[in-house]
């Protein structure tokens, strides 16, 4: 212990140390770093005769019971920090001044935008709320901080310590009064400037104004007092149980049920989603819960008069459950609860023949539902099909209906491929396409957004869709007769691809497949073109569309940004407002800032980034920008950063005067944000038995981003296919790092990275 606590706590009456008593006083304190909250504790052993606050566990020294006030600081987290920071100090010195000069022990602990004063006597307790308070709006004027929104300025308890036999849930009932309206009453009374709220051990009253809340104080104790005082007046009468059913306060009774089937008792009355236990409420006409005990099912209502008819409407429950439960099985299929049957098939064919049964989205498990004319499930056993109805009057027929599924399955799966048309189950057809272009055509016949296909799926009056395999599309309908005419549209559709793609490109713009175009800008400028173009959120880019009167894309290239249209006759109007799009982004200052100091170099400059950049500038954005808004508010500048190329990121602001200020604290940031990433990902310098690195050659951004897929897809498929979990990260621009957590499994990791790569 430093000499200045030990001096600290013998102004604060701790003037003799007790160390044979083996007392021991822990002071307790938050001290908010970094924007984190963080917990330190100090012992002081500096104790006088007179102080009952330690405990000695030899001479049975009682601790005084403490009391507590709030203090509110202010809604705006970042100011909040900055006022407990100032308020305890460094190694909480100032806190210590505070006690020391008032003499006055007394406790802080921050809170979300207030702190708690703690003391051990109502005394001392406002003493210290009124010197804590005072601090606070020092430390408030000197930081010069804007009032805050927050209107709960003062805060008083009121602590619920009545007799224990007067439940606190039925003062708490009448206190509140039907939905809210005797506080709200209350609260009326001093124009809505106070508000109260009930807690589990007080009644906590806040506002702006102290007087008010005071007086606000004193009418929720008159009004507590007289409640309570009504309660033990008259005291709700117990109902004495019966023997059969033994019945509670609250109107509540016992119905005895095997233990072994509470719960699936108490299920059942229920129902799925509550449906039956609403069906009997409406039956007997009035509100009933049901509950599960160790041996009983408990039943709850809100009228005394109502309990004898909801025990019997939860008895009738009980003994057709108990009816229910015991339905013998046939020997052909065997029948379970709830009325559940077993239809055998081949072992291998489980899964391919539920998934038959229930059909793409469930729609053929309706379709069967809709014959029958009852709902019914299926679901999928080690070598059965298990099949579910609510009636058992429905399940033979049910079972009928699957079982003439099982077979129509059994015959669909051997359909004779013709030599021209590879047909396979579910009518399946194969179109050969040239290898190299399997994908571009399934994605053309797809469409954007599968416009194109649901446009042949209207012309043909059927649904289809289409799949790409190694060198051929398959084809799939739901009818066969179907077939051939949608092999077809298909067949047409390559066609149309294969004459589409030699467009013969015009000397300004280079023209592609798929009615492609090629814009030429600056290499190092080309991703911050194409996220303006596109905006937050694509934005700019709907925009953009909605100009135009058609879709339009836009993609990064090494030197030129492509656009895409789905119709010829709309390209040259896409690459004019694209060409149009550029010239305003390049000559805003707003956006896109100057590498060097030929535009403003009072207003911008250049932080370099040798390794890292593009992991390290998600990072000091944040997502949806919130930590670059926390250093906004951490460096009380407000500025902009952009990436320009793989190693520079340019940092822009409106007043001159804090470009030095901006550019210092983001430098700092990132500096913090590579020893982050060094010691996240590992290379082969740290532990080369976790982790390894893997160089690319080509466009490492294309790559990366189709490697992990859309949210995750892409690396989730070849975790579950490689059979080993792992993470990849970029670290620059051709190196991918794969690390794993068990040294056995980087060797399998690196090896299917590497194949996908």
């Amino acid at each position: 212990m430093s000499a200045f606590t030990a001096a600290a706590c013998r102004l604060l009456n701790y003037r003799c140390p007790i160390a044979s008593l083996g007392i021991v006083r822990k002071a307790r304190y938050i001290i908010p770093g970094n924007g984190f909250p963080c917990k330190i504790s100090t012992t002081c052993n500096h104790f006088s005769n007179d102080d009952k606050s330690g405990v000695d566990p030899k001479q049975g020294v009682n601790k005084t019971p403490d009391v507590k006030a709030q203090i509110f600081t202010h809604d705006n987290a970042v100011f909040h920090d900055q006022i407990c920071k100032s308020l305890f100090g460094d190694g909480a010195k100032n806190l210590f001044r505070m006690m020391s000069e008032s003499k006055i022990r007394f406790q802080v602990v921050t809170g979300k935008d207030n702190i708690e004063v703690i003391a051990t006597s109502d005394e001392r307790l406002e003493q210290a709320k009124q010197i804590v308070e005072k601090e606070v709006e020092d430390i408030k004027s000197k930081l010069q901080m804007k009032p805050s929104a927050n209107t709960s300025a003062y805060e008083e308890k009121v602590l619920l310590d009545w007799d224990p036999a007067v439940p606190k849930k039925q003062v708490k009932g009448r206190f509140i009064g039907v939905r809210g309206n005797n506080v709200r009453q209350l609260m009326n009374q001093f124009d809505s400037k106070v508000s109260i709220h009930w807690r589990e051990d007080h009644v906590l009253i806040k506002g702006k104004d102290k007087e008010l809340v005071k007086a606000a104080t004193v009418q929720v104790k008159e009004q507590l007092k007289e409640t309570v005082g009504e309660l033990e007046s008259s005291r709700l009468v117990e109902v004495v149980p019966t023997p059969a059913v033994q019945k509670h306060s609250f109107f509540t009774a016992k119905v005895d049920v095997p233990k072994e089937n509470v719960n699936t008792i108490v299920g059942y009355i229920i129902g799925a989603k509550g449906r039956n236990i609403r069906h009997l409420g409406d039956q007997a006409g009035f509100g009933l819960t049901v509950s599960s005990g160790p041996d009983y099912v408990e039943v709850k209502v809100n009228d005394e008069a109502n309990l004898e008819k909801a025990v019997q409407l939860v008895t009738k429950e009980i003994e057709a459950f108990k009816e229910k439960t015991f339905v013998v099985p046939t020997p052909a299929v065997q029948k379970h609860s709830f009325f559940t049957a077993k239809v055998d098939v081949p072992k291998e064919n489980v899964k391919a023949i539920v998934g038959y049964i229930i059909g793409a989205k469930g729609r053929n498990i309706r379709h069967l539902g809709d014959q029958a004319g009852f709902s019914l499930t299926v679901s999928s056993g080690p070598d059965y099909v298990e099949v579910n109805v609510h009636d058992e009057a429905n399940l033979e027929k049910a079972v009928q209906l699957v079982t003439k599924e099982i077979e129509a399955f059994k015959e669909k799966s051997f359909v004779v491929p013709t030599p021209a048309v590879q047909k396979h189950s579910f009518f399946t057809a194969k179109v050969d396409v040239q290898k190299e272009n399997v994908k571009a055509i399934v994605g053309y016949i797809i469409g954007a957004q599968g416009r194109n296909i649901r446009h042949l799926e209207d012309q043909a009056g059927f649904s289809l869709t289409v799949s790409s395999g190694p060198d051929y599309i398959e084809v799939k309908v739901n009818d066969e007769a179907n077939l051939e005419k949608a092999v077809q549209l298909v067949t047409k559709e390559i066609e149309d691809f294969e004459q589409k793609q030699i467009v013969v490109p015009t000397p300004a713009v280079q023209k592609h497949s798929f009615f492609t175009a090629k814009v030429d800008v600056q290499k190092e400028n080309v991703n911050t073109i194409v996220g303006f173009i596109i905006g937050a959120k694509g934005r700019n880019i709907q925009h953009l569309e909605d100009q135009a009167g058609f879709s339009l894309t836009v993609s990064s290239g090494p030197d030129y940004i492509e656009v895409k249209v789905n119709d010829e006759a709309n390209l040259e109007k896409a690459v004019q407002l694209v060409e149009k799009e550029i010239e305003r982004i390049i000559s805003s200052k707003s956006t896109v800032e100057r590498r060097d100091t030929d535009g403003d170099p009072s207003r911008a400059r250049t932080i370099q980034v040798d390794e890292g950049m593009d992991i390290i500038f998600r990072r000091l954005i944040g997502k949806g920008g919130s930590h670059v808004n926390y250093l906004r508010q951490q460096i009380g500048v407000d500025f902009s950063i952009n990436k320009m190329d793989m190693s520079t990121i340019v940092v822009g602001v409106n007043n001159p005067g804090d470009l030095d200020v901006a550019v210092e604290g983001v430098t700092k940031e990132i500096e913090a944000l590579k020893q982050n990433l060094s010691a996240d990902n590992k290379d082969t310098a740290g532990d080369p038995s976790l982790s390894r690195v893997i160089p690319i050659d080509g466009s490492l951004d294309t790559l990366f981003g189709r490697l992990i897929g859309k949210k995750g897809d892409n690396v989730k498929r070849l975790r579950e296919q490689i059979g080993v979990n792992f993470n990849i990260n970029k670290m620059d621009t051709s190196t991918i790092v794969v690390g794993v957590n068990n040294p056995a499994d980087l060797d399998l990791a690196v090896e299917g990275d590497g194949q996908i790569s």
